[in-house]
């Protein structure tokens, strides 16, 4: 959403190597799309209602949400 990073594959790459997601789920963006962009906007909105604001959903994940987008097509 902030142009950060070139492509999701590049921010997926960040997350194994930088932070150590499991690389058997292809990243973080790459296990967005398998879960499901709606259910993970539903989570997020769950959580944030009840720990706060760490869990603000970004545009981007309601837009994509919303629109039945995904990370990868």
């Amino acid at each position: 959403q902030e142009e950060i990073v070139q492509s999701p594959k590049h921010l997926d790459i960040g997350m194994i190597f930088g932070t150590g997601f499991p690389p058997f789920r292809g990243g973080v963006l790459n296990y967005a799309n398998t879960e499901g962009l709606q259910k993970i906007y539903e989570n997020l909105s769950s959580w944030n209602e009840k720990y706060g604001k760490r869990f603000i959903v970004s545009n981007l994940i309601k837009e994509m949400a919303r629109d039945g987008k995904k990370f990868y097509e």
